[in-house]
């Protein structure tokens, strides 16, 4: 999943914050991250590209849950 534009989206402040709480910063910035130091040291990925998107929602609501 990668963005056809180097243009970052911007988005009100304020919006973020009612949707994600003290999260929003985390949840709203480009963080890129590869797993080569990981693979590295025998790591091998298990759940695929699916697994992980399909963890995130419950993630989410778990960690808004907690916040608030």
């Amino acid at each position: 999943m990668s963005s056809k534009t180097t243009v970052p989206i911007t988005g009100a402040t304020e919006e973020r914050e009612r949707y994600l709480g003290p999260y929003a910063t985390v949840f709203s910035s480009n963080q890129k991250c590869r797993s080569n130091n990981a693979r590295k040291l025998g790591w091998k990925p298990t759940k695929g590209t699916k697994g992980f998107l399909a963890t995130i929602r419950d993630e989410v609501e778990h960690r808004l849950g907690n916040a608030m």
